[in-house]
């Protein structure tokens, strides 16, 4: 460019010397030779004018090629003069460190290295102006923001006479510093896991024999769990084969890694060392050319700790079995159950033990009781709510031929989450079926005997109360009698007579009250239900009571529907229907009338009355009247004495036919007592 502008130059000068001789020569051409020699020079300067015009067109394309290459580099560029000031920057390096202003403003390049580094910079600057080094460096840069790149600098200097530039490209080498310093944290950590891990670590080389079969293998490198746990020192095995360290060491271990370094498959399992006379958990790799490493534990413990834990298992197993034990676990969550004892579960229920190993308490319905499940249930959803924390539960369950027995149930929480929320309960489930229905039975015999108990009492203090007045009354008339009966008058006699005869009706009939109720609370009166006729059954009760009527001259009038047939037991009913009879003319007047009457209910049972026009009952009296209490017995007309069990007597035997007694009364204006029944009353006898 330079050269073509020092021949226009001098082309010029030249025509501007050949112009000043044409003016000297002028007077001896003529103009018209001037003229057309004018006109050629004119050419040569046009001509000469476009090929000016072409090469500064060149140049602006040069330049803004240039520009375009500077700015869209994919490395950075900044042009620095002698005091490292930032004159120009392109794109890249803008957008490495995030500053626009830092080439605008000429800022100081220096300030932007680490401080770790100034030293290093300063040294290589010096060095790129003497012209020393120019070579490739890196730098830590501090950015504005704080964060830090790495640099990768590469400079040239650019020498003028007025001035001295430097010229440097950068290139972002953050991410490979950052990864190798992340490779290098990871190897001191992989170096320290390696030394301080608890499990052995080897690495080997296998040997091969000459048909490419492994035969045996060396140490390579070993970390200290090694030593610690096989007891061979690093010194004994590293670069020796292991049959030498330990001859008696199974080929089968030998082929394996073999296997391992030929097809590059990793290994995993647990196998027994005869020369090490221990049980190893083992993982090998293929960890280079004919070479394999192999990390492992010492699992004999653990070993052991299983068979014993094995063992104990199946004492527990027999143990369950023999004593018909479930132990289960419940996920509250999900309601899935575990079981243990699946053997005693068949024994117990008749059911696989398969079947219920793993259920869920929904499919618990089969099981259970329908009432029992409820209670399941319910004491479920207590638990999940955290209301109780345990329980203790009788429940039925079900065999598989149909029928229930009964088991107890215990259980508790057994573990919880962050927010103390029960997740798991745990509890244990044994047979109770011979235990339990045997505690029914005592305690029903316990019930028994109590009531048999209560009824000798009672039977006692009616002998004590009732059978000591009326006997020593007699008694009293009969020594009276013995004594005075010579000298006494006639009337006397026979008022004497009467009344002793009356007394001992009465005692005879509490006493023959008292043998019946004694023998049926005590279970010695058996029940014989049969078809009897009411009339017969009537009349024979009326003889029973004869001798009362003609005492104290009742009469008795009847008002019965036909001839009814029951299916009762005659001894009670005759009983029930003489203490009705006795009681109503105990309480009547002298001279009265007692109304006896039988018919049918529309709903076709069985109904007896006995109506009298005595003393009547009063309300309060009527709420205890068949209940046997001797100390509330109340006196007949004529002081006949009564001690409330005739009644309670009626009221025992209608229940046990199913029936009920009534009373209808008023104080002073006499009472209807009697009962209702089913004619074919189908009780058991």
């Amino acid at each position: 460019m330079d050269d073509k502008r020092s021949k226009i130059a001098v082309q010029i000068e030249k025509t501007l010397q050949y112009k000043e001789e044409l003016q000297g020569l002028a007077y001896a051409k003529s103009l018209e030779e001037l003229v057309e020699d004018l006109k050629i020079y004119q050419y040569e300067l046009e001509f000469q004018n476009d090929e000016l015009r072409r090469i500064q067109a060149e140049l602006e394309k040069s330049r803004d090629e240039f520009q375009e290459l500077f700015h869209g580099a994919p490395v950075g560029y900044i042009v620095l003069d002698e005091k490292s000031r930032i004159l120009k920057c392109n794109k890249k390096f803008r957008n490495m460190i995030w500053a626009e202003d830092h080439c605008d403003k000429k800022r100081d390049f220096r300030k932007l290295i680490a401080k770790e580094h100034q030293d290093k910079f300063y040294k290589y600057w010096d060095n790129i102006l003497k012209g020393q080094n120019n070579s490739y460096e890196e730098f830590r840069l501090i950015l504005i923001d704080g964060t830090e790149l790495f640099a990768g600098i590469t400079a040239s200097v650019i020498k003028r006479e007025e001035s001295t530039h430097v010229f440097f490209s950068l290139q972002d080498i953050t991410q490979r510093i950052l990864t190798a310093r992340k490779l290098d944290t990871s190897e001191a950590r992989y170096s320290s896991l390696i030394t301080t891990m608890a499990q052995g670590l080897a690495v080997h080389e296998i040997i091969l024999d000459k048909n490419n079969r492994p035969v045996d293998y060396t140490f390579i490198d070993i970390n200290e769990s090694f030593e610690r746990i096989t007891g061979l020192n690093r010194d004994e095995v590293i670069g020796r084969r292991v049959k030498e360290i330990m001859p008696e060491t199974e080929d089968y271990w030998i082929e394996m890694y073999g296997k391992v370094v030929t097809t590059g498959q990793p290994v995993n399992f647990e196998n027994y060392s005869t020369g090490l006379n221990r049980h190893f958990s083992v993982v090998v790799f293929k960890s280079g050319e004919n070479q394999f490493t192999t990390i492992f534990n010492d699992i004999s413990d653990r070993i052991m700790a299983e068979a014993e834990a094995k063992r104990k298992n199946q004492m527990l197993g027999l143990a369950l079995n023999a004593a018909q034990t479930l132990i289960w676990e419940m996920d509250l969550k999900t309601g899935e159950i575990l079981f243990e004892g699946t053997e005693s579960f068949e024994a117990l229920s008749g059911y696989p033990g398969e079947q219920i190993k793993e259920t869920n308490v929904q499919l618990l319905t089969h099981f259970f009781h329908p009432e029992d499940f409820k209670i399941i249930v319910a004491i479920v959803r207590q638990i999940q709510k955290g209301t109780i924390n345990q329980f203790t539960q009788k429940l039925r369950f079900k065999h598989k031929d149909g029928h229930y027995f009964w088991i107890e149930a215990q259980g508790s929480v057994s573990n919880k989450n962050e927010l103390f929320e029960p997740v798991k309960m745990s509890g244990i489930t044994f047979n109770i079926d011979d235990v339990f229905k045997r505690e029914i039975l005592i305690k029903k015999q316990n019930q028994e005997l109590t009531k048999v108990n209560e009824e000798k009492s009672k039977f006692f203090s009616v002998l004590a109360h009732d059978l000591r007045s009326p006997l020593g009354n007699i008694l009293g008339i009969a020594d009276i009698l013995q004594r005075n009966i010579s000298s006494m008058p006639q009337s006397d006699i026979d008022f004497l007579l009467n009344r002793n005869l009356s007394l001992s009706q009465n005692t005879f009939k509490l006493l023959d009250n008292l043998l019946e109720w004694g023998k049926f609370s005590m279970g010695l009166m058996k029940p014989v239900k049969s078809n009897i006729s009411f009339d017969n059954l009537l009349e024979d009760a009326l003889a029973d009571t004869a001798g009362q009527c003609q005492l104290k001259s009742i009469s008795i009038e009847k008002q019965i529907a036909g001839n009814i047939s029951l299916f009762a037991d005659p001894v009670m009913l005759r009983s029930i229907i003489r203490n009705l009879i006795g009681n109503a003319i105990k309480f009547s007047n002298r001279g009265g009338k007692v109304i006896l009457g039988a018919s049918l209910t529309s709903d076709g049972q069985f109904r007896f009355s006995v109506r009298d026009f005595g003393i009547g009952i009063s309300q309060e009296d009527q709420i205890e009247l068949f209940s046997f209490n001797p100390k509330k017995g109340k006196a007949g007309t004529e002081g006949e004495p009564s001690s409330g069990l005739g009644l309670y007597l009626c009221k025992e035997f209608i229940t046990f036919h199913q029936g009920h007694m009534f009373v209808n009364s008023e104080a002073g204006s006499g009472a209807m007592l009697g009962f209702v029944m089913p004619l074919n009353n189908n009780s058991p006898a």
